[in-house]
């Protein structure tokens, strides 16, 4: 896949009777995980009998896997400032980073007096020796170097323990997240009402991915990343402004791709232009990140967007995986006004139930109303 389309050429397209196929071959070669590549990762059975060319591209998870991607190696540039600015830092603040700063600060300091301690120690052991020799062990002066030098190699030790000491904390490093440089970032993003989920690894829900992909809102957080360099790091606003003009460019390009696929419906002249704006893309993408992996939604969007859209002049936006995902929303919703039910199963039925109320409120009249018991004796 880091070949360009154009270079290595479509591959045959999947059929349903190719996957059984390949999914023979499995079983019949034994069924070792290993070897799934072999058989084009045809490890199981088609779950459902439907023409791949019928199956619409996940157009939200192209979508947040892409951003996701660069965004990563954005965060990644501002992982390395922060590294950097630790050398400079001094807030004695109790964040993870403050505190490899201050190690690492004092590690520099350690470094740079041990190295003249241990000069000092070798001198002031040659001078004893020569006095040992000159006017014997015993003698006042001797004596006085000897003493010197003991207290100097005692320093050295000290100096050393400090050093393991400070070596060990940089070596844990600091939260990510803590850095100077990537909170800023969060911090622009937030400016705009974009915010990292609390789990999941940080990810974006695809609202905030929209949000985030307007042209206005990608200058804001970028620019906020320059201006931090040149307040902290003057030094590097040189570099730093040609890195954030890679990733201005690499994120514009995305939104134009993004803007058209995501329509409900697209006539035969924006076929064409997605068809260019993904070519673009892809090919900015390698050559301003050379060493970055092409994603498999990235090979989606190359290899398959362009040919579902020709076939059904129909965008990710109408028949993609969107509205499957928002019933994950519905169903949260749900869920917590039924959390006093303490069966799990229960719990669930009145979830379904109320769902299946919602979206086909005419069933309700279908149902028969519960009988109503006739009295006994006892009951009066």
């Amino acid at each position: 896949m880091a070949t360009p389309l154009i270079e290595r050429g479509h591959a045959p397209s999947r059929t349903l009777d190719g996957i059984e196929e390949q999914y023979l071959f499995y079983l019949v070669s034994g069924s070792v995980r290993k070897q799934a590549q072999h058989f084009y990762n045809c490890i199981f059975e088609p779950i459902f009998n439907i023409p791949l060319e019928q199956v619409c591209p996940p157009g939200l998870h192209i979508t947040l896997g892409i951003f996701t991607k660069i965004f990563t190696l954005l965060e990644e540039l501002c992982h390395q400032l922060d590294l950097e600015l630790a050398f400079h830092n001094s807030d004695d603040g109790q964040s993870s980073f403050c505190i490899y700063s201050q190690e690492l600060q004092k590690l520099q300091m350690y470094t740079a007096e041990i190295l003249e301690a241990k000069q000092s120690q070798q001198n002031l052991e040659q001078a004893a020796t020569y006095m040992v020799l000159a006017l014997g062990e015993s003698h006042p002066i001797t004596m006085q170097f000897m003493q010197q030098s003991a207290e100097r190699t005692k320093s050295v030790e000290q100096l050393e323990a400090k050093i393991a000491a400070s070596t060990r904390a940089v070596k844990k490093g600091f939260l990510f997240n803590e850095g100077p440089f990537v909170k800023e970032l969060d911090k622009a993003l937030q400016g705009f009402g974009v915010h990292r989920q609390q789990y999941f690894g940080g990810a974006f829900v695809g609202n905030h991915v929209h949000a985030a992909l307007k042209v206005s809102n990608i200058n804001k957080w970028l620019t906020s990343i320059l201006c931090a360099a040149r307040a902290n790091l003057p030094h590097k606003a040189e570099m730093v402004e040609n890195e954030t003009v890679k990733f201005l460019n690499v994120f514009t390009l995305f939104a134009k791709c993004h803007a058209i696929y995501d329509n409900n419906f697209i006539d035969e002249t924006n076929v064409e232009k997605l068809g260019q704006c993904i070519k673009e893309f892809l090919s900015y993408f390698r050559t301003a990140f050379p060493g970055a992996t092409i994603p498999i939604k990235m090979h989606m969007l190359e290899d398959h967007a362009t040919e579902w859209v020709r076939l059904t002049h129909v965008g990710f936006g109408l028949l993609g995986e969107q509205g499957a995902e928002s019933i994950h929303a519905k169903f949260n919703s749900l869920g917590r006004a039924y959390t006093a039910i303490p069966d799990r199963v229960e719990r669930l039925k009145c979830i379904m139930k109320e769902h299946l109320v919602s979206i086909a409120p005419d069933m309700v009249a279908a149902i028969p109303p519960p009988k109503k018991r006739k009295k006994s004796l006892d009951d009066t």
